[in-house]
């Protein structure tokens, strides 16, 4: 059976698109791990996000994704908030300011969980997170570095992307045959991301919507198992090192 989570990023405000895939998830029993940009987060989308935890703690992690989801690389490709021409201390700073928001917020709901915006990281973003004692880091594709706490990349993406970067739908026969190639070779842990406002018109929104009912009908037949971070880390602690990452 192949251990799954699906992330949502860029989670900031409770608008139309994002409530209503929110419930779907919620009403479908879809755990899903949100990725909140703290410095643009709203009261509203955190009131959402509070009271669902409340509620049904089973079927959504509160994870940090990053501060305000700036590029500072420069170059307008190979986008970052997190990266190479920051310092350590911007970068711990940023990162630390994102902490204490999603702390004051969120407190007991807040997931102890870091992903990079535009999955953009180096070194320098592993040792800030270390300071800020995260417990996992996801990205995308893992890179070589050292990892001190549990990494989870979420390999598949179920978007699209435009030449500026912006997530773009896919079909569910789109989606169903990326998940396939990774999930064939992934040997415990997959990780699906996705963006929720590139499905906000009705067409994009069916297609998403086939797709996660897909996952739940593999989970019924016991191919796959949908899975929080939360839920990892508690596997960890049982099984120290099951799902990869250094201490």
């Amino acid at each position: 059976m192949k251990t799954v989570f699906l992330r949502d990023d860029d989670v900031f405000k409770a608008d139309g698109t994002f409530l209503k895939i929110f419930r779907f998830c919620l009403e479908n029993r879809i755990p899903v791990v949100y990725g909140i940009i703290p410095g643009l987060l709203t009261p509203a989308a955190a009131q959402t996000l509070r009271e669902a935890k409340r509620r049904f703690p089973r079927l959504l992690d509160i994870a940090q994704h990053g501060w305000l989801h700036k590029d500072h690389s420069g170059r307008g490709f190979d986008k970052y908030e997190f990266g190479p021409r920051r310092s350590f201390e911007l970068q711990k700073n940023d990162m630390g300011l994102g902490v204490k928001k999603m702390k004051r917020v969120f407190g007991r709901f807040r997931a102890n969980v870091f992903v990079p915006p535009y999955h953009g990281y180096d070194s320098a973003t592993i040792r800030a997170a270390r300071f800020w004692k995260f417990a996992v880091f996801s990205a995308g594709k893992q890179k070589k570095e050292r990892f001190p706490f549990l990494s989870l990349p979420a390999e598949i993406s179920l978007n699209s992307y435009s030449h500026s970067g912006e997530p773009r739908p896919l079909s569910c026969k789109e989606m169903i045959l990326r998940s396939r190639m990774i999930l064939s070779a992934a040997p415990l842990c997959s990780g699906m991301v996705f963006h929720h406002r590139a499905y906000g018109d009705q067409a994009s929104w069916n297609q998403l919507k086939r797709f996660l009912l897909y996952l739940k009908r593999l989970e019924a037949q016991r191919w796959t198992r949908l899975v929080l971070f939360s839920d990892l880390l508690k596997a960890r602690l049982r099984v120290p090192g099951r799902f990869g990452g250094r201490r």
